[in-house]
């Protein structure tokens, strides 16, 4: 999360709630890549299931322009393709999603290929999990 991008009321709402959120100027402070953080959170409790939503205003316009709310500062095209790797590696992740991609405001549909592409990759590593 951005903290330009929402208001004290929405981060109120998800503390008082027991949302956990990451900001990231902290994900970026942090020593750890930010696949690794995500790595982190999917498996800290391997017993429950878990569905991945990617807001695709997440990653950098420069990657992602044709999105409603599009970010100078933002996740890389290859730390959201990282993540849509480990999503398909992890087996308690069992879903996926793309949400924010709005392609009447895409350059050259750049938006919409990145999460074709992820996507794919997300596909093409869960076809991989043992069974």
């Amino acid at each position: 999360i951005q903290e330009h991008c929402n208001s004290d009321e929405l981060f109120n709402y998800a503390e008082s709630n027991s949302v956990k959120t990451h900001l990231l100027r902290d994900i970026r402070k942090n020593k750890k890549a930010p696949v690794k953080i995500l790595e982190d959170i999917i498996t800290k409790n391997k017993s429950k299931k878990v569905i991945l939503s990617f807001d695709m205003d997440a990653v950098q316009m420069a990657y992602a322009p044709g999105v409603s709310a599009p970010q100078a500062d933002g996740f890389t095209a290859s730390e959201f393709l990282e993540f849509c790797d480990l999503s398909g590696k992890s087996s308690n992740v069992i879903s996926i999603g793309f949400f924010e991609v709005a392609p009447n405001l895409d350059c050259a549909d750049m938006t919409s290929k990145l999460a074709a592409t992820g996507l794919y990759r997300f596909c093409m590593e869960y076809s991989r999990r043992k069974k």
